[in-house]
């Protein structure tokens, strides 16, 4: 298996990362107001992993709460896309292109199993999470 420089490999997470941190923080967004009214509240809920349960109840943007959740989404993105540009990079004829579109999908099916994560240890208990 012959893989692309490094160089590249970086360049590519990097575009990858912003594109697909930006799109699930608007997918997350949108869930919450839709399910919520609070499209922040959704995206504070992702620094659960720093400040526990509760900041899914943040309801406004804060440095607390809102700028952790979008550098912890957007980082699991980048680490998903730099395992995905290592094994499949090197065969995308679209390579800046094609790479972000790709991995929408995968940034989705990461959220889920998040919020999968989030949700299964609690017990039984109803979680709000958007």
């Amino acid at each position: 298996m012959t893989y692309k420089p490094w160089r590249d490999t970086l360049v590519d997470v990097a575009v990858s990362g912003a594109v697909g941190g930006a799109a699930t923080a608007a997918a997350a967004a949108a869930c919450g107001a839709r399910d919520s009214g609070s499209a922040i509240a959704a995206i504070n809920a992702v620094s659960h992993i720093l400040w526990g349960s509760d900041a899914s109840n943040v309801r406004v943007a804060d440095a607390k709460h809102t700028l952790p959740a979008l550098v912890l989404n957007t980082g699991a993105v980048m680490f998903w896309s730099a395992i995905y540009e290592r094994a499949f990079g090197h065969s995308l004829p679209l390579r800046r292109v094609g790479v972000p579109c790709i991995l929408l999908p995968w940034s989705g099916a990461s959220s889920s199993v998040t919020l999968a994560i989030i949700v299964a240890p609690t017990g039984g208990r109803t979680v709000r999470v958007s």
